[in-house]
Parts: structure tokens; sequence; C-alpha cells
């Protein structure tokens, strides 16, 4: 048995400036965080000449006999998309079970989705004896997601994923990525994991609608979509300084300025339902968040002082949100175990 693990990631400042479209031309900023909430891939050896997936997220299955080949039986669409292309690239062929989970729900905005292709590939790679480095495991996901199979997104959720921590990604123009870990003082990274909240708003989205729509405004050059991009990716300065400063009240101000801004990019980002939810969270004690990802459900992120989390809690409940408990990690994806001999 082989098992693997990735984290998914909450961004915090520049989310839409990692995206090809924006990059090549303006060069992209993000600021993120991974989280202990991971996607989990185990991998079992069986010898039977078939490989078959399993997904318990999706509640699905898929066979492959290999003596029929990849070439008719790895389609990549519907919900093992993602593991199929993975599967081809590395060309399994001694026969395996994959087994496919995740700790947070699909379509929730914590790049749950690739976090997935992150962990296939790192399981895949060492399954295979082969040794791959984060930033090789961070684009061949880029690579396998953006080029291999047309998905409108951005980079971030891969290099989160695969390097795990506090990072500042540079997205240059020529494509290549600049990793920044932030040193804080563990005294901040404590008071930073205590000052943040998720909340499930129990809506589940495919990310691709809003960013396909952000896309196109991006080719037509929409002033107002353009310079709300260019804004965001100067809110990374910022908050950078304010985390680096210990200022977690400037921080959380920070991101109901970016959470303004993102609602710009596209209609769908935010509804009246979301705004009113976050209105309701920030006259509890809030003092700003977002949500997360590309937008229009899944977590509402806050900041919040610690004296007023409970009023917080109790708010977002009453209005039908789970809190989710989460920590802070650092290591990214990894090999959990690996027992195959």
């Amino acid at each position: 048995m082989l098992i693997a693990r990735a984290p998914v990631r909450i961004s915090f400042a520049g989310g839409g400036t990692d995206v090809p479209d924006y990059y090549h031309q303006f060069g992209g900023t993000v600021l993120s965080t991974s989280i202990d909430k991971y996607f989990y891939v185990i991998v079992n050896y069986v010898g039977s000449g078939a490989t078959q997936i399993i997904s318990a997220d999706y509640k699905t299955l898929f066979s492959l006999d290999h003596r029929n080949g990849y070439e008719t039986d790895l389609i990549w669409a519907g919900d093992l998309a993602l593991p199929k292309a993975v599967l081809a690239h590395f060309g399994l062929d001694r026969g395996q079970s994959i087994f496919l989970s995740c700790e947070v729900p699909p379509g929730t905005g914590l790049g749950s989705s690739s976090a997935a292709t992150v962990c296939l590939i790192k399981a895949f790679a060492t399954y295979r004896g082969q040794e791959i480095n984060k930033q090789e495991t961070a684009e061949l996901a880029s690579y396998i997601e953006i080029e291999k199979m047309g998905m409108p997104i951005g980079k971030q959720d891969q290099y989160a994923s695969a390097f795990g921590g506090l990072n500042q990604f540079d997205f240059q123009s020529d494509g290549t990525v600049k990793v920044t870990p932030l040193r804080l003082p563990q005294s901040t990274m404590d008071n930073l994991q205590e000052w943040l909240m998720l909340f499930y708003t129990g809506i589940s989205r495919h990310s691709t609608s809003i960013l396909e729509k952000q896309k196109a405004s991006m080719k037509r050059e929409e002033k107002e979509v353009l310079d709300n991009l260019h804004a965001l990716k100067e809110l990374v300065k910022a908050t950078r300084a304010s985390l680096e400063g210990g200022d977690l009240p400037t921080f959380g101000a920070l991101l109901d300025e970016g959470w303004q801004r993102k609602k710009r990019l596209a209609t769908n980002v935010s509804s009246e339902a979301i705004n009113e939810t976050y209105e309701v969270a920030r006259a509890a004690g809030a003092i700003g968040g977002k949500i997360t990802g590309a937008g229009g459900g899944g977590f509402l992120l806050l900041c919040c002082p610690p004296e007023h989390k409970t009023a917080v809690a109790a708010a977002m409940s009453a209005r039908g949100l789970n809190q989710m408990y989460f920590r802070l990690e650092s290591r990214g994806a990894h090999v959990v175990l690996d027992n195959l001999g």
C-alpha cells in the first residue's frame, strides 16, 4: 500500500492574477497558505493486469483492463477526468487499485481539485520509483489541468498544495513561478491561526463558469475588470506587510478590501445571500473576510478578534453555516506510507 496526501489552501490576496491570460501580460502575485485538510490517494498493487479508480467523494468507480490499452478507455471526461489524465501521463500498467477521498466537499473554493492532481502526481511518481520535487510537481499539475485538459484556471492552487505553508507566489510573464515563503515568528502564526475562521455556506459550485467570465472580460480588455485585478495584485504587498508586522486588524481590513474588489470581477462571484451573510458576520465582530476560491459559494473565510468569535459563530450558525475547524500546515504534498517494497 502507498498513501499520499496533499493539502488544500486558503488564499489571502491576489487571487485571479494567477490565470495565464493575466500573468502573461502583467505578471501575477498571490499570497496564500495551506491548511490541514487533505486530499488522499491510496494505491494498492493488485497484480491483475487491470486498474480501478474509486472515488469516495463522487461515489463512482472506473475500471481499465490493460489489454485494451489506454487510447480507447482513458477519455478525460466526467467526475474522474483528472485521475484519468494523470494516469495516462504516468502509464501505470502493473494492475493497481486507486482510492481517492478528500476532507472537504468538492467545488467549495479551497483548491481541492488541484490538490487532487498534485496528490495523484506525488503518489504515481512514488509508485513508479520516480523522484519529483515540489516545483516539478506543481508545474506538472498545472500542465495537466491547464494545457492538457484545457481548464480555465490559474496556477496558485497547484503550487500552494505542492509546497505547503504560507507563501507568496509570483507568476512571471514567461510562465515561471517564484516561490517566497513567509518566515513569520511563531507568535504571529499562532495569532493568525486564532483570528481565522472558516464557515461552509452549503453551496458547491464549479469555478470554471466564473473564471470563464473573467477570462472573456480580460480578452475584451474590459477596463473595470483589469483595474480590479491590478488592485488585487497590489493588495498582496500590503497584506504581506500586515502579516510580517503582526497587525491582524489591518490584515482583516485588507481581506475586506480584496473581497469588495473581487466581487466586481464577475456577476456570479457573490450573491444576495452571500452578501447578507457577510454583513451579518461583520456586524457580529468579524473585521473582514471573503468567499474562498473563485467565489459563488463554498467557504466563507473570516478574520475575527478572539473576543468576538463566539458571537460570530452563533450568527453564522443562525444562518445555517457550519464552522470548519482547521490548522495551518507547512509540509505540502507528501507520502504518508509506502510499503510496496
